[in-house]
């Protein structure tokens, strides 16, 4: 082998040391982009181009759970090792597709359970429902409609549906 063949394969050995670990980093990550998201109602396109869940019942009238909801109170009943620890107590965020779910266990309020969630349908950081478990059994849902963390609806699981508050 001469000197210049030597030379290129030398080279193209580099190449594939330092393309391959980078092939392989972009195929990681959009597998994990390929998850599917937890399904919801049809989302509504806002004038910036981002989705926010349909509008909420009004005063009166009733929603039934949808499928993220029934996901939020199975969690819920998770042990609070799943979480990580914090100043006030465990808090445990999962992922999936586009929604974003966080709940939190505020020990020093002498909660033993998860008794907050927040869920973020687009993940654009702005969280679109904050629920509240109390310890008497009653499960609060606030909505911001605007996805501007502004909630101005509240609702109450009764059952299988959400009442108006």
């Amino acid at each position: 082998m001469n000197y210049d063949s030597f030379v290129k394969l030398r080279g193209v050995g580099c190449l594939a040391l330092i393309a391959v670990p980078i092939a392989l980093l972009v195929i990681r990550s959009n597998a994990n982009k390929a998850s599917v998201p937890l399904p919801r109602e049809a989302p509504v396109a806002t004038s910036v181009g981002t989705q926010v869940p349909p509008p909420s019942a009004s005063e009166g009238e009733s929603n039934t759970l949808s499928d993220v909801d029934r996901e939020v109170l199975r969690m819920q009943k998770e042990p609070l090792d799943k979480g990580t620890p914090d100043a006030k107590g465990p808090k445990w965020r999962v992922k999936n597709g586009s929604v974003v779910i966080e709940l939190r266990c505020d020990k020093d309020k002498g909660y033993t359970g998860w008794n907050r969630a927040k869920i973020d349908a687009n993940n654009n950081k702005q969280f679109d429902e904050a629920w509240t478990f109390k310890k008497d059994g009653t499960v609060e849902r606030r909505v911001a409609p605007a996805d501007d963390q502004n909630y101005t609806q509240t609702f109450v699981l009764d059952g299988e549906k959400w009442v108006a508050k």
